[in-house]
């Protein structure tokens, strides 16, 4: 796990509020009260409050936790604040100018059938984070988009 583990930290590296680091209960005893159970143990802190995680523990496990828990959600209304240049790119060609309720609702239909079939988990991601994307879309489509 030890190669993973340096590797999601190596990728994590630009997430805001997101830090992935090593603690050695030998040495930094104050960190590991009350660690018991699966090693090597894995905790997070999530609003204040610290949470074990008990998930895989492949590289595509963690990166899906860190992905889908730890790191802040593309919000349309704030694309600056969390959307990567992809996402906002994304955003521009589907939601501008009002966007189509159908047309959007049918491609979050086509992405959902993609999910399903065998891919990276790079683009599994992906393909999650343009659903999150449209369907924010489409409820906001209510109001102005």
């Amino acid at each position: 796990m030890k190669p993973d583990w340096d590797t999601l930290a190596k990728e994590t590296e630009l997430i805001p509020n997101v830090e992935i680091f090593d603690v050695n209960c030998g040495e930094q005893k104050e960190l590991c009260a009350g660690v018991q159970g699966k090693y090597p143990k894995i905790k997070y802190f999530l609003d204040g409050a610290e949470k074990s995680y008990d998930g895989g523990r492949s590289l595509e496990n963690l990166q899906d936790f860190v992905a889908n828990t730890l790191s802040a959600k593309c919000d349309i209304n704030k694309p600056s604040e969390g959307c990567s240049v992809k996402a906002i790119k994304f955003m521009d060609k589907w939601l501008k100018g009002g966007g189509d309720k159908a047309k959007i609702e049918g491609e979050v239909e086509r992405l959902e059938g993609m999910m399903g079939k065998i891919m990276t988990a790079d683009l599994k991601r992906w393909i999650k984070q343009r659903i999150d994307i449209l369907s924010q879309g489409i409820a906001k489509l209510g109001g102005e988009l």
